[in-house]
């Protein structure tokens, strides 16, 4: 499937150098749920694959429009790629 083979490499390039400093966790936790209802029905998917697999520093870290937007710029490469019908 396309999330489970283009987008781990998304993890590996978002992952910004660690600062220590985490906001509460439930909060984090509130603005990604916001982000997975809001976001494109077609790339809740891949939105849904790399909150699993993200280190928690990550999703406490990272901008949600930081990752929506390369979600987004994935699946549109993805479509458009001429390689697009052989991988699922």
């Amino acid at each position: 499937m396309f999330h489970s083979t283009v987008l781990p490499a998304l993890i590996f390039l978002l992952t910004p150098a660690q600062d220590g400093a985490e906001p509460q966790q439930a909060v984090t936790q509130d603005r990604w749920q916001a982000e997975l209802q809001a976001i494109d029905a077609e790339h809740r998917p891949g939105l849904e694959f790399l909150l699993e697999h993200m280190p928690p520093a990550d999703r406490a870290n990272l901008s949600t429009e930081l990752v929506v937007e390369n979600v987004e710029y994935a699946y549109k490469a993805w479509k458009e790629a001429p390689w697009h019908k052989s991988v699922s």
